[in-house]
């Protein structure tokens, strides 16, 4: 059974959003056989998680092709559709950031908070606690600015509360 490209499902549902008609090459629907057609405005589109040697073939069955590569070319696409794109951002850094404040955060707590020298320390202790804080409280900045609704953005936040926050 072929399982629907979660790409083109992404695709598919900001065309309709954005009220645009089209035709998926579905069993066929679509001569040319790429994934789109949006027969008002006479142009294909064609997506592609990665790379293909085909897409060069593919682009040639079709006189007016957009070929859409990777995850967030197809967001920023999805988000150009449906009025939501914000120039500027930089989708990919502002992950990177928010997985790097988890990682610090996590690291932080795991091989220095809790070390049983500065958790014996109370001075330490009170230093560790107030940068764990200070840690979580900047990867939570992270998340409010990056993951809200506002910023656009649909990257999966991660868990990285530390285990010290968790049971306080």
């Amino acid at each position: 059974m072929h399982r629907p490209d979660p790409l083109e499902e992404k695709l598919a549902e900001a065309l309709t959003r954005a009220g645009l008609e089209f035709v998926r090459d579905k069993g066929g629907a679509n001569k040319s056989g790429l994934d789109f057609l949006l027969p008002r405005i006479g142009i294909e589109i064609e997506v592609k998680q990665f790379h293909s040697d085909r897409i060069a073939e593919q682009m040639a069955r079709a006189p007016n092709v957009i070929a859409v590569q990777g995850e967030a070319s197809v967001r920023f696409l999805c988000d150009l559709l449906t009025g939501t794109a914000q120039p500027g951002r930089d989708v990919f850094n502002e992950h990177e950031a928010l997985h790097t404040a988890s990682i610090a955060s996590d690291f932080f707590n795991r091989h220095l908070a809790e070390q049983r020298a500065v958790e014996a320390n109370p001075k330490l202790r009170a230093a560790a606690d107030h940068i764990s804080t200070a840690l979580w409280e900047f990867y939570q900045m992270c998340g409010a600015e990056f993951l809200s609704e506002s910023s656009g953005s649909r990257l999966p936040p991660d868990d990285p509360t530390p285990e010290r926050q968790k049971g306080e």
